[in-house]
């Protein structure tokens, strides 16, 4: 049995190994707090069901006139990555004011200033111009004005403005804004398809808006789960965005927003049924799963320890069947460490509509650790797994991956 298929390091005593905390904190959702007549208008909900899955990082748009939404959550440490509005591009120096005033008011509940929303579908009209140019000089304006010497959200990335179901001639058309934005930005969705499917492409076709940054954040993706084409089922969305969020996680994408909390109007359309939560705000498979997940990975900085903690291990070896087998090694709030594992697959056949069972491949883990437990990202259960010793001193795991992340927890 070879154990040179996967290798990882979790380096030391956990100095060099990110933190669970911080990196489900480049992991958000998109709100839409101002939204009359949606389930939005509750906000006691809408903190509920944050509170629930586990993040504290929200897209949504620039406040208009109605700030208590938005007040409230900030008070309450929910953070904003704010979008600007259509509506007030003529109005950027008056908009960074009051997030100025905002960010004042409620330290470090901003993140970042993004500019327009999805301009091919969603034209602003900027100076009368309402072409890409216009866009890109709203995106250039804005960049400015955050970026003034004086001004207290100079310190936060601006991210760049979105196109919207865009071809390379619409990148093309809308140039390089690497001089006005800190941060590249893409929208993926990927119909009923697996995230590899678009993944990929999708963000190097967004990388063309921002050639000369790095970092590019993905502030909207998603599953729908309208009962069509255009969908997946419940179970199905619930994986395939576990599947999405550890791969941005693995690749370090500064943020990633899901969209959205809750279904916010019960119409016949699919961009109408990507939340996690249903219009009523029942929780669909997904809140529970993102529930589950963000605990595992956590942990609990109350749990009890006994004694001194022992060295974090050095490194794990992945072995047996463990092609295209992704990992992540986290340091939880209890000093523990949570190693995310996962084989992206097929759940569902578009084309004939009908589920795909995939095949289990059983993977081992080769890890200095005597004891740990894994832990199913979709139910929150957690169960102990049994080593055996190898021929060179270590600790042997065996694993069976399916359909879903698991995260093996050694203490």
């Amino acid at each position: 049995m070879s154990l040179l298929a996967v290798a990882g390091s979790a380096h030391g005593e956990g100095a060099n190994i990110p933190t669970a905390t911080a990196a489900l904190r480049r992991l958000g959702v998109v709100t839409h707090l101002d939204y009359r007549g949606t389930p939005y208008e509750n906000l006691e909900q809408v903190r509920g069901a944050l509170s629930y899955i586990g993040l504290d990082t929200l897209r949504d748009m620039t406040p208009l006139a109605n700030k208590r939404p938005y007040v409230s959550l900030a008070e309450a440490g929910f953070r904003f990555s704010f979008v600007i509005r259509r509506e007030t591009v003529d109005e950027l120096p008056k908009v960074v004011a009051e997030l100025e005033d905002f960010a004042r008011r409620h330290p470090h509940s901003i993140v970042a200033i993004e500019g327009l929303n999805e301009i091919k579908y969603w034209p602003a009209s900027y100076r009368g111009d309402k072409s890409f140019a216009g866009a890109s000089a709203a995106q250039c304006e804005l960049y400015a004005l955050v970026n003034k010497p004086a001004s207290n959200l100079s310190n936060l990335p601006v991210l760049a403005l979105t196109l919207g179901g865009a071809s390379q001639r619409d990148h093309d058309v809308l140039g390089d804004l690497s001089d006005c934005a800190d941060v590249g930005n893409a929208h993926i969705y990927f119909g009923a398809k697996p995230p590899a499917s678009s993944w990929g492409w999708a963000r190097e076709l967004s990388k063309r808006t921002t050639a000369r940054k790095a970092p590019l954040a993905v502030t909207e993706t998603g599953y729908s789960t309208i009962g069509t084409d255009k969908g997946v089922p419940e179970d199905v969305q619930a994986r395939y965005l576990l599947f999405l969020v550890s791969r941005a996680l693995r690749e370090d994408v500064p943020l990633t927003f899901i969209y959205q909390l809750v279904d916010d109007r019960n119409k016949p359309d699919w961009s109408y049924h990507l939340g996690l939560y249903r219009h009523d705000w029942t929780p669909k498979p997904a809140a529970h799963a993102f529930h589950h997940f963000t605990q595992l990975l956590r942990g609990d900085a109350k749990r009890p320890q006994t004694g001194k903690r022992a060295a974090l291990p050095a490194s794990y070896v992945l072995g047996g069947d463990a092609a295209g087998v992704e990992s992540l090694a986290l340091l939880r709030d209890d000093g523990s460490l949570a190693l995310l594992l996962w084989r992206e697959v097929d759940l569902w056949d578009p084309a004939t509509r009908k589920p795909i069972s995939p095949r289990p491949r059983r993977v081992t883990l080769t890890i200095d650790a005597p004891a740990a437990r894994i832990g199913d990202s979709i139910t929150g259960e957690v169960s102990a797994l049994h080593t055996v010793k190898s021929g060179v001193g270590n600790d042997v795991l065996t694993i069976d991956l399916v359909d879903r992340p698991l995260i093996v927890l050694i203490d």
